[in-house]
């Protein structure tokens, strides 16, 4: 069994992988793009959100309330690993980029 200091350390050195999504709404084709720190968390976080009928953003629930949760589509478009050496204010401005380079491909679609 791991010590409490142990478990802070391991917690500190594990491999921290953010990542650029993508939500779409099947019927109206509309998408919400974004970035995340913690891809695996959001991920859970977004199929929690679906479970239980509660958009995982204020911008989707109309929609989401009035189709279900079903109509939507979540998919992960690029993940991105933190350097150890890299701060966290970095690593977010890395994944912003990112996700506006995203956002310059679907340029002709319809956005929330």
């Amino acid at each position: 069994m791991m010590t409490k200091k142990e478990l802070t350390e391991a917690y500190k050195e594990r491999q921290i992988i953010g990542g650029i999504f993508k939500i779409t709404n099947s019927a109206n084709h509309k998408f919400l793009l974004g970035n995340t720190a913690d891809i695996k968390s959001f991920t859970n976080r977004y199929r929690f959100a679906q479970n239980f009928g509660k958009a995982p953003f204020p911008k989707l629930q109309n929609d989401w309330e009035q189709l279900g949760s079903k109509a939507f589509g979540f998919e992960i478009l690029e993940q991105l690993e933190k350097n150890p050496i890299q701060s966290d204010k970095d690593f977010l401005a890395d994944l912003k980029i990112l996700e506006l380079m995203w956002l310059d491909k679907f340029n002709d679609q319809l956005q929330y």
